[in-house]
């Protein structure tokens, strides 16, 4: 206890000087290092952007050939919203031979830090560059959109639950017919004996090997992999199935089905932040919309997934994952491995109650796009557990107080003793 207080008031006098400045400044030092961040993205080229207004799309436009926005407002509509990506779309046309393109775009981001200052400092949101290369004047250039496009998290509705849950069930049909096993076949040959009349001769044993995979349409394949590089046993697998995670509980799913001999998993624990709650009634570790599932065949898992989801409504951003948690451990006190299935672009509604744990949590990153979430650094930090993305497993931040900061997919994570800073 007292070399974990050393380590982080020896962090917090190392980072002391950055903390203030960023405090000072409002955040305008990190976002400044987020614009280098953007800047140095590799740039796609195309003829010319298609601008098709769209419910989850807001654009927000600039003047040609200056860092003016031209409707600010335009920003209002992205208020409480999950932002996934935001693309800063350019022209390569330029009739001076001075012109600078890259200062261009620098001073665009400055603009876009003023009216929303958030953007530039968030992690998990992806940045493209795009430059449209079909434009030959500056009239024409003038007709041409510029600016930044913001894809938003499409919020949940009906619609987009039946979706879900369509997918889901075919790929727990799907999965159905995956066969992996093997098989012995003996053949027996017989001979006759006059005193007991046909005996047992021979044997021959003939191996046989049944496998079939289906196709399955995924886009991602981190919650497999993951589980396929770490040899996790008994574990308390906490799955968020609120919207947008279809794609991470298909592959729980099929990864379970080929795995199932080993039973692995001794419990589930699927959340959906309220069961129907209305967002002001959800209250931190009170939330509820928490459902269990002991070790069970991948049928019981897709049906207890589409009850979890049918009963949640979506809401507001924040996830019940310590309530879950907590949930979950009182459920299977036997559990060894603790597994978290989080989405990385939701922060948690009950962070503040991370040190109550007492267990080390294996964090799978879903809907992974760009940097990790700070809110989980800060879970794997507190419970001496692991983060674990696509290509990485992070497993020693409980080591950080010593160094102050992380890196990981090239964003440094300055620790301060109490939250993870992102300095692009």
């Amino acid at each position: 206890m007292i070399y974990d207080w050393y380590n982080r008031w020896a962090c917090e006098l190392r980072i002391f000087p950055q903390t203030i400045i960023l405090i000072l400044f409002n955040g305008y030092g990190n976002a400044q290092t987020g614009i280098a961040h953007v800047l140095n993205k590799p740039t796609v080229f195309v003829s010319t952007v298609s601008v098709k207004p769209a419910h989850d799309t807001v654009y927000i436009q600039v003047d040609f050939a200056s860092s003016t926005i031209l409707f600010p407002e335009q920003c209002n509509l992205i208020s409480g919203r999950v932002i996934e990506k935001i693309e800063l779309v350019f022209t390569t046309f330029h009739e001076s031979n001075s012109f600078n393109q890259q200062l261009l775009n620098q001073q665009r981001l400055e603009a876009l830090t003023k009216i929303a200052p958030t953007f530039l400092s968030n992690p998990t949101i992806e940045w493209k560059m795009i430059a449209q290369t079909d434009c030959q004047s500056s009239a024409q250039g003038k007709k041409i959109f510029h600016g930044f496009i913001v894809y938003l998290r499409p919020e949940q509705n009906e619609k987009l639950m039946e979706a879900e849950l369509f997918f889901l069930d075919t790929v727990s049909k799907e999965v159905s017919k995956m066969v992996d096993q093997d098989s012995i076949l003996y053949f027996m040959k017989s001979k006759w004996d006059k005193q007991k009349g046909f005996v047992p001769d021979s044997a021959t044993a003939v191996y046989f090997s049944k496998k079939y995979l289906p196709f399955f349409n995924l886009h991602d394949s981190t919650i497999m992999n993951v589980l396929n590089r770490n040899k996790w046993n008994n574990m308390l697998m906490v799955v968020d199935v609120t919207g947008s995670m279809s794609q991470s509980t298909a592959q729980l799913m099929i990864w379970h089905k080929e795995h199932f001999k080993k039973k692995q998993i001794r419990h589930f624990v699927f959340f959906n932040d309220g069961d129907q709650k209305g967002d002001a009634q959800k209250k931190e570790l009170t939330t509820g919309g928490i459902h269990h599932l002991d070790a069970a065949t991948t049928a019981d898992i897709a049906q207890s997934v589409a009850d979890a989801m049918q009963k949640g409504n979506g809401g507001d951003a924040p996830e019940n994952d310590v309530e879950a948690i907590l949930e979950g451990l009182k459920n299977c006190q036997k559990c060894d491995d603790i597994v978290l299935i989080a989405d990385n672009l939701a922060n948690m509604r009950d962070i503040a109650f991370i040190a109550t744990i007492g267990k080390p949590i294996h964090i799978l990153l879903a809907n992974q796009r760009a940097g990790v979430n700070p809110q989980y650094l800060a879970l794997a930090y507190a419970t001496h557990g692991s983060i674990h993305t696509s290509s990485e497993d992070i497993t020693d931040i409980h080591l950080t107080a010593g160094s102050c900061s992380i890196t990981i997919g090239g964003i440094v994570y300055m620790f301060n003793g109490i939250e993870f800073i992102p300095r692009f």
